[in-house]
């Protein structure tokens, strides 16, 4: 194993140094920080992945070192490791690694063609980004980029962690922080505490959360919510937006298949612009009140 430790670039120098260590030397153990800073990825991830094999070695300076690493999977690997330790120092060195890994990946989530795969590697590292997204969803100013963070936080939903982050959220003082929160919190169950923050945002100016707000309250059969997406066909304005907005509404109500519901589609046969989207609406309701808005030659098609 000597022999072999003597050729610094042997392919398999890390597990010669780690076969070293366990057969007594342990001044091989002095060799893991030079592999950790090797310009070879394969040698800095072989590095890490090995250090829980050492057993009597010092590794948590190591697994610090490895947290700084370049590459995502070396880092991975670290923290993995420490999340368990209650050392404050590390606790601090893994959120702030995490606030970088974030940071690094947020104007990724703002782009289109890069938010799959962005969102993906965000979700990849855990529950313990969820309330550093939260944090961001706040100071986030474009709708895309918050729309990148909640996709994020939707892919981590099935943990009860965020459940509980996701509530806190409702209460904070930063409004946009609320309505992506309720939005979020809605795919869960659609209690009526989300419904007055719901129906405030989807009749806000805020692109994107408007209408994920329009589309959360065909959940709710109640009159309140029936009236929040009157609101928003109601709301002026042009472009994209407004017309996604009102088109959302329209399918909302549609979904809600209540009477109230019935009645505000029925009012807006008398709009030229949305008549045929109403009609359409209308048509697939189960509801009777809708029948009664419909003509009879149409009735007997749908």
């Amino acid at each position: 194993l000597k022999e072999l430790a003597g050729q610094p670039k042997h392919p398999a120098r890390v597990r010669i140094a780690a076969a070293m260590f366990q057969s007594g030397d342990k001044g091989s153990g002095d060799l893991f920080k030079g592999f950790l800073g090797d310009e070879s990825v394969s040698v800095r991830r072989e590095a890490v992945a090995a250090l829980g094999s050492l057993k009597g070695l010092e590794t948590q300076p190591l697994y610090l070192q490895a947290l700084g690493d370049k590459d995502a999977d070396v880092r991975k690997l670290a923290r993995e490791v420490l999340k368990t330790s209650k050392d404050p120092k590390v606790q601090k060195a893994l959120k702030d690694v995490l606030a970088l890994e974030v940071d690094d990946l947020l104007p990724k989530l703002r782009d289109r063609k890069t938010v799959t795969s962005a969102s993906s590697q965000l979700v990849s590292l855990g529950v313990d980004v969820v309330p550093l997204l939260i944090e961001r969803l706040g100071t986030e100013k474009t709708p895309t980029g918050q729309d990148g963070i909640a996709r994020t936080i939707f892919g981590l939903r099935s943990n009860k962690e965020v459940t509980v982050a996701l509530r806190a959220g409702l209460k904070s003082k930063v409004k946009v922080v609320q309505g992506w929160s309720a939005f979020l919190l809605h795919f869960s169950a659609p209690t009526p505490a989300l419904l007055p923050t719901l129906a405030e945002f989807a009749s806000s100016d805020h692109q994107i959360l408007n209408a994920h707000s329009a589309r959360a309250l065909s959940r709710y059969k109640s009159k309140k919510a029936t009236d929040a997406l009157v609101a928003c066909l109601k709301k002026k304005g042009t472009g994209p937006n407004a017309t996604r907005l009102v088109s959302t509404a329209i399918s909302s109500l549609q979904r809600q298949d209540t009477p109230a519901a019935a009645q505000a589609l029925g009012a807006l046969l008398e709009n030229p612009k949305l008549r045929k989207q109403a009609e359409a609406a209308l048509k697939r309701m189960k509801t009777p009140e809708a029948k009664k808005f419909l003509k009879p030659d149409t009735t007997s098609k749908s």
